[in-house]
């Protein structure tokens, strides 16, 4: 995976972007800098709903805030964007060296580049050096650009003998993932057990992240768990026939009854999709690639997550999350933990029903929503990346 990584950032390397020393800008550790966000997800998106905290929380003294947006958008989220940044910056009308351009022009400090290949994100402006120190945000691996400097991240995503490789050097945060509670949910209901007389097992990922193997495991539990249903919903995704029957002959095909799988769609707003969290007892989270979203919407509505740790960002997501929140006990080391932990969860009712009560005061007083102090621990970052130039350069 790395030497793909590498691959890419060989295509996209630019050799007269070395050559940028940047002699106009002042080298003075403790001033104010310039920092620019380049994003797509300035608006109602997991990554925007992370991000907003930190905006809304920068030092207005100590730092200046532009926000290079590549897409436009009138939702709320967006409004709150533009009105806590010093500068609102259209960026898709620029190409990658245009928009490197306009933001040296800006005399940007510091660059963050935000989810990287995901949607339209524009790591690749970073070839051209848009800023002396550039940063990479909410990646979920390396860029292997050359001209990345830093990779935001913390000691339980990558321990210190992670074997994860980076062209970038990693920078750990006391805390990385950051989120914007919602305002509507389920509330602190009693787990559905409680009405149903069965376990309500619940997935909410994509379908892509459901590979065969996490099948086969969830198959398992199902198994051992006789009465158990499984729900599993991805926005409106499982509206389509196709994709249900699908699913249904998987079932079929692995001993397991076709009622016991539940498909959940119809629901237009965040209100109708939180609320649906309210039918689930337990969550499983897929592996190797966990929920980030999915594992705080569901434990902001107090339902307990499944997760397995895996050996690089993307599979230590929903472990990071628990273990911040006082819940690292539902995070397994390996598959037949995995199983166990789910298992003896479906079989004892008062420990789900004291989760429910439990879990989503556990998240509002976690660091996980504390913006002011993630604003704080950012800002340290991006101060002492900074000084480190300032002594290279100096």
């Amino acid at each position: 995976r790395f030497g793909a990584h590498r691959r890419y950032g060989a295509r996209h390397h630019k050799p007269a972007a070395r050559r940028l020393r940047f002699e106009n800008t002042s080298p003075a550790p403790a001033r104010k800098l310039k920092i620019g966000y380049v994003s797509s997800d300035f608006r109602d998106h997991p990554v925007g709903r992370n991000l907003l905290p930190l905006i809304a929380n920068h030092d207005a003294q100590a730092f200046e805030i532009f926000l290079y947006a590549q897409e436009e958008s009138n939702d709320a989220i967006s409004a709150r964007f533009r009105a806590y940044a010093d500068h609102w910056i259209p960026a898709g009308g620029f190409g990658d060296a245009g928009l490197a351009q306009r933001m040296r022009q800006d005399g940007i400090d510091i660059a963050v580049f935000l989810a990287g290949r995901f949607n339209l994100n524009r790591p690749q402006v970073a070839a051209h050096r848009a800023a002396p120190v550039q940063v990479s945000y909410h990646d979920c691996a390396t860029s292997g650009l050359d001209e990345m400097d830093y990779w935001l991240t913390d000691d339980l995503l990558h321990p210190e003998d992670t074997a994860e490789q980076f062209t970038e050097r990693l920078y750990r945060l006391p805390s990385f993932y950051q989120f914007t509670l919602p305002d509507v949910g389920p509330g602190a209901t009693p787990p559905p057990i409680s009405k149903n007389g069965y376990v309500t097992f619940g997935c909410f990922n994509k379908p892509e992240k459901i590979s065969d193997r996490v099948f086969a495991v969830w198959a398992d539990i199902l198994a051992q768990v006789p009465d158990a249903r499984l729900a599993l919903k991805y926005r409106n995704l499982y509206a389509d026939q196709g994709l249900r029957d699908g699913w249904l002959r998987r079932f079929i095909a692995a001993g397991l009854a076709p009622e016991r799988l539940q498909f959940l769609y119809g629901d237009d707003g965040l209100a109708d999709h939180l609320g649906l969290y309210g039918g689930i007892d337990i969550a499983l989270d897929p592996f190797p690639f966990n929920g980030a979203t999915t594992t705080f919407e569901a434990l902001a509505a107090g339902v307990p997550v499944i997760a397995l740790w895996g050996d690089n960002f993307a599979g230590r997501v929903a472990g990071t999350l628990l273990s911040q929140i006082g819940a690292a006990d539902l995070a397994s080391a390996s598959v037949e933990d995995y199983i166990r932990t789910a298992c003896a969860l479906a079989g004892d009712e008062a420990r789900m029903a004291s989760l429910r009560k439990n879990l989503g005061g556990q998240l509002r007083r976690s660091d996980l929503c504390d913006g002011a102090a993630y604003a704080k621990n950012v800002e340290a970052a991006l101060r002492d990346m900074w000084r480190q130039w300032c002594l290279v350069r100096g």
